[in-house]
């Protein structure tokens, strides 16, 4: 291979091969810098890439996973810690119009996993170390070290 091709591939990976995770820490860094224009240029732009909302306005800790991202949608004053994990066709927010403007929003504990299609609204606390189940409602406080599914509501690991 010659030296431009080589440089060519290279390039391409440095501009095109970004983790998910990368991009959406970028356009909420910017938010929360001042930078607002950008960041909902940027918010947009991820949309469409992604097949997901996730609000710049959101607090998401570090290393946070999204193992398929469509669909995935996350509002504004929503707080998930460090290293959750979350799949497809999650939807996490406020239960109803009047409790966004109130910031009644979800806050999700560190080492969470979140499985596809599960709902996740209304001004809740998830602790440290939940697992929820696929395509469960959740609407109340779970405790740390719990598991959420559809047959079974609060059991502990």
């Amino acid at each position: 291979m010659s030296l431009i091709y080589k440089l060519k591939a290279l390039i391409g990976k440095i501009l095109f091969n970004v983790k998910i995770e990368d991009e959406l820490y970028r356009y909420i860094g910017l938010y929360q810098r001042k930078h607002v224009i950008i960041s909902r240029i940027l918010e947009k732009r991820f949309s469409l890439k992604y097949g997901c909302y996730i609000s710049r306005k959101a607090n998401i800790g570090k290393n946070i996973s999204f193992r398929h991202p469509v669909g995935v949608v996350i509002g504004e004053g929503v707080e998930i810690a460090d290293n959750a994990v979350i799949y497809q066709n999650v939807t996490i927010g406020a239960a109803k119009s009047g409790d966004a403007l109130k910031g009644f929003y979800p806050k999700i504990g560190h080492n969470t996993t979140i499985f596809s299609g599960a709902v996740i609204v209304g001004n809740i606390n998830i602790g440290a170390n939940c697992i929820i189940g696929a395509n469960t409602v959740l609407n109340k406080d779970l405790k740390s070290n719990s598991v959420y599914t559809i047959n079974s509501k609060d059991e502990s690991q």
